[in-house]
């Protein structure tokens, strides 16, 4: 029964694949990299996650800044058609983001900003940006991005302080 129903998820992921690389190149949506840009130099703090949301033909882009200094996390929602802001929440950060502050406060230290980071782990890849996420773990700060190109979707890693793909982190 647990192999059949691996078997159906599975299935359901693959076929769902070309549909999401379809939406993301077929329309004019601006471009998720330009967004990140925008919210680095209009929001204070640091962004430690980003997500594509799709639901049908909506296509939404979401952001988490985390600013150490206020101890406050933002959750921004953003329309990709024309980037225009929907929603936003401040709240204060709770302990579980404690794994993502040690990620937040080298970048801050280093002079360094989520999308450059991005831009540094897929650069030279035709790929498209689904998620990245600041995580810090075993003592490494990485950045976990999940991508998709006509083979489908896919994760890595890359070392923030290294500037580097972690090789032993990359899964389908």
């Amino acid at each position: 029964m647990r192999w059949l129903l691996s078997l159906l998820l599975y299935s359901g992921i693959v076929f769902s694949t070309p549909t999401t690389l379809s939406q993301i190149t077929g329309s004019p949506f601006q471009d998720p990299m330009e967004t990140m840009r925008i919210v680095e130099k209009t929001q204070s703090g640091i962004i430690s996650n980003f997500a594509i949301d799709i639901q049908e033909n909506d296509v939404r882009y979401l952001f988490s800044l985390i600013n150490p200094t206020t101890n406050t996390i933002t959750q921004l929602e953003y329309r990709a058609l024309d980037g225009q802001l929907i929603k936003q929440n401040v709240s204060l950060y709770t302990p579980n983001q404690g794994s993502k502050i040690a990620a937040i406060e080298f970048i801050f230290k280093n002079n360094l900003s989520f999308s450059e980071l991005v831009e540094l782990a897929i650069k030279n890849n035709s790929v498209h940006l689904l998620r990245a996420e600041l995580d810090h773990d075993l003592g490494i700060s990485y950045l976990e991005l999940k991508l998709i190109d006509n083979n489908g979707q896919y994760r890595l890693a890359f070392d923030v302080e290294k500037l580097r793909p972690l090789p032993l982190l990359k899964w389908y």
